[in-house]
């Protein structure tokens, strides 16, 4: 257990701001990249076989943002009870904070561990003249159900700040837990060229903060307000350094700066992967292998995705590696996640998705907006699939499945304490 300030109110500030609501988010700043992004042409210096990208797709793409915006603004409209459960007020145990910590450091010591030895490997990657896209990923493996332990870091990073937050003393092993994490958060970037990992974590930390009261005494509201168009500046910096060690070095000679370079490529990425979904859509046949991208997840689980695989039987028609292979540039392979949803489902059925997963994600911010368990610790994670968006499809893919799954045990197991506590306390 922990000591609190004692604060009578849900610690999430009375509102907030219009890029912490999905509905905001996607109208206000989603849409309009989207639309930028569909408008301009394909980027420089990449190889492009193929232009996709049409008005009617185009209309699409955006038909599926407006209507995930709207399930998202249905679902904040429900009304939820003000002051549910509050961590700033509930007494958790530690416990939460240990097996989430020791769970990912675990998964990461298993992970890392294997190249450790290879310092070698390590160097070749730090070099300047190293000019992989891939890391160390091209020498190793990660270990399905082992190495995933590492994405359970997110969980347990929120549920520090929180402890950060309201605890009025904190035992030092938490703090040691943290720097762990985050070191080998930057070795995951680093060496495994895999930049989301930092994003996973910083995102939600900049939603919780932003949220409590006390910001606003501190922070400029005007920058607050324009939070999202200032992050683009940030993400452009972030993406450069993470640049300097992966293909910076082998582009040298092409761009006359890395200022240049970093903007090129950061348009790349979203612009093909707009290009290569919507490319994948027209030239595939629908439904290869059954909610193959919906259920991606759920296809890549441990002995259950084999057998899911057994059932699907062999793919129809164009795969995803033929498509790529054939007419995507090899260090642009992503595909936006509206476009894979449409490939699963068609356009009416990827549009009911995006209703589905709207009121979901603006009922989680419903909840995380009045302190309730559910929203806390899952919304913040959550949020970062809307920045992706147009990126990837981050909500079905494995690393997003043991947050939901761990703030899951944490909500129902907070909850029956609390039920228990309630039982004690009437007796």
């Amino acid at each position: 257990m922990y000591n609190t300030r004692g604060i009578d109110r849900p610690y999430i500030a009375t509102s907030l701001y219009w890029w912490q609501k999905p509905h905001s988010l996607i109208i206000g700043f989603i849409v309009p990249i989207y639309c930028l992004l569909t408008t301009l042409g394909p980027p420089q210096h990449v190889t492009v076989k193929k232009t996709f990208i049409t008005v009617e797709y185009g209309l699409a793409g955006l038909g599926f943002l407006l209507v995930l915006s709207l399930g998202a603004w249905l679902g904040w409209r429900t009304k939820y009870k003000r002051g549910g459960i509050n961590f700033g007020k509930l007494n958790f145990d530690d416990v939460y904070l240990d097996v989430t910590a020791l769970l990912t450091i675990t998964g990461y010591t298993v992970w890392f561990g294997r190249f450790m030895s290879q310092p070698e490997l390590i160097a070749r990657v730090l070099s300047i003249s190293y000019s992989g896209a891939g890391g160390l990923k091209p020498y190793f493996d990660t270990i399905p159900g082992v190495t995933t332990l590492s994405q359970i870091g997110v969980i347990y990073i929120i549920l520090y700040l929180y402890r950060r937050i309201y605890a009025v003393r904190m035992p030092t092993r938490f703090s040691l837990y943290t720097y762990v994490i985050m070191a080998f958060t930057f070795m995951r970037v680093v060496l495994w060229a895999e930049r989301l990992a930092l994003l996973e974590v910083a995102i939600p930390v900049v939603l919780i903060v932003v949220s409590v009261s006390g910001v606003k005494r501190i922070v400029s509201t005007y920058v607050l307000r324009a939070a999202p168009f200032l992050g683009i500046g940030a993400l452009a910096v972030y993406f450069g350094v993470a640049e300097l060690f992966r293909s910076w070095w082998a582009y040298r000679s092409t761009y006359d700066t890395i200022v240049e370079f970093t903007v090129s490529r950061l348009y790349a990425y979203y612009w093909t992967s707009i290009n290569n979904g919507i490319g994948f859509v027209k030239l595939s046949e629908n439904g290869n292998v059954p909610l193959g991208y919906v259920l991606k997840w759920l296809y890549e689980f441990p002995v259950v995705g084999e057998y899911l695989k057994g059932i699907a039987g062999q793919p129809k028609g164009l795969t995803t590696g033929e498509f790529l292979r054939n007419y995507a540039d090899p260090e642009f392979i992503n595909m936006s996640a509206m476009f894979l949803y449409m490939y699963d489902l068609g356009v009416v059925g990827s549009f009911v998705l995006a209703m589905c997963l709207g009121y979901v994600l603006g009922s989680l911010c419903g909840m995380f907006h009045y302190g309730h368990t559910m929203g806390m610790l899952l919304y913040p994670a959550m949020y970062v699939s809307l920045l992706e968006l147009l990126r990837i499809p981050y909500l079905s893919l494995p690393r997003f499945f043991p947050i939901v799954v761990f703030s899951l045990v944490i909500y129902f197991s907070v909850s029956a304490s609390r039920v228990r506590g309630n039982v004690k306390g009437s007796l």
